[in-house]
């Protein structure tokens, strides 16, 4: 959990490991209560799309945001319909048909695509002003 500036969470990312490392670790972004971000509650704490890395919705050409107007609405994964963080070494990246030319066996030896990288993208996600 990441917490804010009275050291209370604010949002968090899970990492699943399931049999790691012949798969690569999958990241949930969570609220302030551990669970699970829909694109609503989660689009209102991220950065810009091409900051996050966190693919925004987009329909006939335009980027959606929520009925709040206050920040976008996180595009789904094609697999798991869930908002995802879209950088090299996680599950939602590997397996996404934009991505299926980057196999995890050719990264995962490689120290630079860690489970902290992988920490530090889904912390730089958010907004920097909602953490201490």
């Amino acid at each position: 959990m990441f917490l804010d500036r009275t050291d209370r969470p604010k949002a968090g990312a899970r990492l699943r490991l399931r049999n790691y490392d012949a798969l690569p670790p999958s990241v949930e972004f969570l609220d302030e209560r551990g669970r699970p971000h829909n694109q609503v509650t989660l689009g209102v704490l991220l950065r810009a799309p091409e900051v996050s890395r966190v693919p925004p919705y987009v329909r006939n050409g335009l980027m959606l945001t929520p009925a709040s107007g206050l920040g976008y609405l996180p595009g789904n994964h094609p697999f798991t319909e869930k908002p995802f963080l879209c950088v090299r070494g996680t599950w939602e990246f590997h397996v996404h048909p934009q991505h299926a030319d980057i196999m995890w066996e050719w990264i995962r030896a490689d120290p630079a695509y860690n489970l902290q990288y992988i920490l530090e993208h889904a912390h730089g996600a958010f907004l920097p002003e909602l953490f201490r």
